[in-house]
C-alpha cells in the first residue's frame, strides 16, 4: 500500500500522530509531496523523521523551492523566511531544492499543487476563466491551437491529459492518449506502446507530427512527444 504524506510544515507532533495510525495499516511505501519543513519549529527533527520511512518518494513543493527562490511578492512569507534564513545547511538546501517537482507512480502523476504551478491547486468547482481545467493555449512560435485544426498536415499542439488508454488492435496494442486544450481536443496514438513514462492523467505535454482528421477530430499516430513541466 501506498501512504502519502504533504503540506507537513514542520508540524512534528501531527506528523508522528499520523504515522502511529499509519503503523496499523499495510504500508510498504510512501509518496512525499513536498513543504516539509521550511521554515518551521521543527524542521531538521520532522526531515530526519521522514528520511526514516521506507521505500519514499520525494518531491518538492513551493516550500523547497522558496528556499533559493523566495517569493519577493509576498512580504507576509518573506518575514517568516527571513526569521529562519540560515537555519538549514548548504548541502540540505541544494538537496531539497534539487528534488523532482513531480513523480509517476502506478500510472498516476504526483505534483505538489498542480501541474502547472506548486502553488496553483484545482478548485472545487471550475471557474469562469478556467477554459479547460485552467490550461491556457500555448503561445509559444509556431505552436497551433488544437481548435484551429481543420485539415491535415504538420503541426505542434500542446494540451493537458485528460484520457490514457490501451486499445488493443490485431498482433498489436495501441496507447491513446487525448490532450485538450481551452478550444478543443486531439487524440494521439502511439502503435506497439502500453505505457509510455509521463503519459498519465493531468499532465501538460507538447507532441509534434503529421495531424489527419477523423469523423471531425484531429489525430496524431506516434507523434514525437514532449513533457511540459511546471513554469515555476
Amino acid at each position: 500500500m501506498l501512504g502519502i504524506l504533504y503540506d507537513i510544515h514542520g508540524n512534528l507532533p501531527a506528523l508522528e500522530r499520523v504515522l502511529e495510525e499509519a503503523g496499523s495499516l499495510d504500508i510498504d511505501r510512501w509518496l512525499l509531496g513536498g513543504d516539509y519543513g521550511t521554515p518551521s519549529p521543527w524542521p531538521d527533527e520532522t526531515l530526519t523523521r521522514l528520511k526514516e520511512l521506507p521505500n519514499a518518494t520525494w518531491i518538492r513543493g513551493n516550500g523547497e523551492r522558496w528556499l533559493r527562490e523566495p517569493p519577493l511578492d509576498r512580504p507576509e512569507v518573506m518575514e517568516t523566511y527571513e526569521l529562519f534564513r540560515g537555519s538549514f545547511a548548504a548541502e540540505l538546501v541544494d538537496w531539497l531544492y534539487g528534488l523532482p517537482t513531480q513523480a509517476e507512480l502506478d500510472g498516476n502523476l504526483y505534483v505538489h499543487g498542480s501541474p502547472l504551478s506548486d502553488v496553483e491547486s484545482f478548485p472545487p468547482e471550475p471557474c469562469e476563466d478556467d477554459g479547460t481545467d485552467g490550461f491556457k493555449p500555448s503561445t509559444v512560435a509556431g505552436v497551433s491551437t488544437i481548435g484551429s485544426i481543420s485539415e491535415p498536415g504538420k503541426v505542434i499542439v500542446e494540451g493537458r491529459i485528460r484520457v490514457v488508454e490501451i486499445k488493443p488492435v490485431k498482433n498489436n496494442s495501441v496507447l491513446a492518449c487525448e490532450i485538450s486544450d481551452s478550444t478543443g481536443d486531439l487524440t494521439a496514438l502511439f502503435y506497439g506502446r502500453s505505457h509510455i513514462p509521463g503519459i498519465v492523467c493531468g499532465a501538460r505535454v507538447r507532441f509534434k507530427g503529421t495531424v489527419g482528421i477523423k469523423n471531425g477530430h484531429p489525430v496524431m499516430i506516434n507523434p514525437a512527444y514532449e513533457l511540459i513541466f511546471p513554469a515555476v
